[in-house]
């Protein structure tokens, strides 16, 4: 699981406005504000600067933004490998009455998905 920093880091770096990244992660702009002094700390160098009023990446940030995207992606595949038995997935979209009271009583009823019901 990646640190919840990361993962405000991230929105920050895809808004680029640390209150836009706050509304989008439902935490206060001072939240923001701290977690990336924390990483700041952390690295041990600079990740955002204000040039002409307009918050810019450094250097760092691009380079750390690179390697936290991967790492989400690989924590995303882990996780789909791991919940996935080995089985095959189907996945079937129906609204809420349908899938309620007909569609799972219709699945059961066919052999050959049995095992693969959750």
């Amino acid at each position: 699981m990646l640190d919840y920093r990361m993962d405000t880091f991230l929105a920050l770096c895809d808004c680029m406005n640390y209150r836009k990244a706050a509304d989008f992660l439902h935490v206060s702009q001072p939240a923001v504000t701290q977690q990336i002094h924390s990483l700041e700390e952390i690295y041990q160098c600079k990740l955002f600067s204000y040039k002409n009023h307009h918050l810019e990446k450094t250097k760092a940030a691009i380079l750390l933004e690179k390697y936290a995207r991967a790492a989400k992606l690989h924590e995303q595949n882990l996780r789909e490998s791991l919940s996935n038995d080995g089985g095959p997935n189907l996945k079937i979209g129906a609204t809420k009455t349908i899938g309620d009271y007909f569609l799972g009583d219709y699945i059961c009823k066919c052999r050959f998905v049995k095992h693969f019901v959750q």
